[in-house]
């Protein structure tokens, strides 16, 4: 099985997110499922700017004209991202909480390979994901307890978002293990580790019951 991490902790260790996407790739190999991991951190990948430049060359590709050499090599950086993402038969995002959202080199990527015609495209009907479903694991740490129940739903800009892309790319077997309270005392914390644990659990099993030519 071929699982893309993209990580966009500016940590590594340390990270309270990436523990919870380690903690899945730990059960795997415990489970020896045979797993090929593709880490995709976004702190060291060099992004194309979406710029001035990048949106004329996005213009040109929709309308089919040619590229320079240039230009190539930019759109060549595009393709083999979503090449990476096309190829992966599940996904796991490690997405700690920054004012309320997500790090803005998350949101980067996401302008950076959403595209026309690569992960959705328009018909009649309006939008249309081009991505297979794919199960994908939301690893979410936060400082404080944004939960549903919490009284602080309303902050939470991180989540929905990630759904909200995830499904405009056509995937929707999406679950969720949100670290809550990372920035509270020890007992919180760890009861609030349990949960997300719990929901890597869940996905293990998920991943467990997909078709063997996956495995």
């Amino acid at each position: 099985m071929n699982i893309l991490h993209i990580h966009s902790s500016p940590r590594s260790q340390g990270s309270h997110s990436n523990e919870v996407a380690q903690a899945l790739f730990q059960k795997l190999e415990a489970q020896g499922l045979p797993v090929r991991r593709d880490t995709l951190n976004l702190w060291e990948e060099t992004l194309p700017a979406v710029d001035e430049r990048f949106l004329d060359i996005k213009s040109k590709v929709a309308q089919g004209s040619d590229l320079s050499n240039a230009e190539r090599v930019i759109w060549s950086q595009v393709e083999n991202l979503i090449a990476r993402i096309k190829t992966a038969d599940a996904m796991v995002w490690s997405v700690p909480m920054w004012n309320f959202g997500a790090p803005y080199v998350l949101k980067h990527f996401i302008d950076v390979v959403t595209q026309y015609g690569y992960l959705f495209s328009i018909n009649e009907q309006g939008y249309q994901g081009l991505l297979d479903d794919k199960p994908t694991l939301l690893a979410l740490s936060r400082g404080g307890n944004y939960a549903p129940g919490s009284g602080a739903e309303a902050y939470d800009h991180q989540e929905a978002p990630l759904r909200g892309i995830l499904g405009f790319w056509g995937i929707q077997s999406v679950s969720v293990a949100r670290w809550e309270s990372t920035m509270a005392d020890g007992d919180s914390k760890a009861a609030a580790l349990m949960d997300a644990l719990n929901t890597v659990d869940a996905f293990v099993e998920q991943l467990q019951a997909q078709p063997t030519e996956s495995l």
